[in-house]
């Protein structure tokens, strides 16, 4: 991404060894200025195509898995399949997390606190 950091001398034991760097001064401190390497485009393609191909087969075998599955959890336990729960992801975003049901109805609600 190109993004710079800013780091002080006395912490450069963990630098990583595909990160280039050199000493500047900032104000009385002596800091290092690193850098990531760029990734070229054909990597970052790479990674997409695999990205995008491997979300399709993990889809497609949600769908095969859900054949199987919503069946027997309706069976079991009359109600929606999924469950959904708030969760908290990066930046504190809170978004809904839909999994296959394993409890019964109201579980959440009806645990002791």
């Amino acid at each position: 991404m190109g993004i710079e950091v800013h780091d002080v001398v006395l912490n450069l034991y963990n630098m990583d060894e595909n990160v280039t760097a050199s000493a500047d001064k900032m104000g009385s401190l002596i800091v290092v200025t690193s850098r990531g390497r760029e990734i070229p485009m054909y990597e970052w393609a790479l990674k997409k195509l695999i990205d995008i191909i491997g979300g399709i087969v993990g889809c497609l075998l949600t769908c095969v898995i859900f054949i199987f599955v919503a069946p027997a959890i309706y069976a079991k336990s009359p109600g929606p399949i999924f469950f959904a729960q708030p969760r908290v992801g990066k930046n504190g975003k809170v978004f809904k997390m839909y999994k296959f049901r394993s409890m019964y109805m109201d579980a959440e609600n009806a645990r002791p606190n």
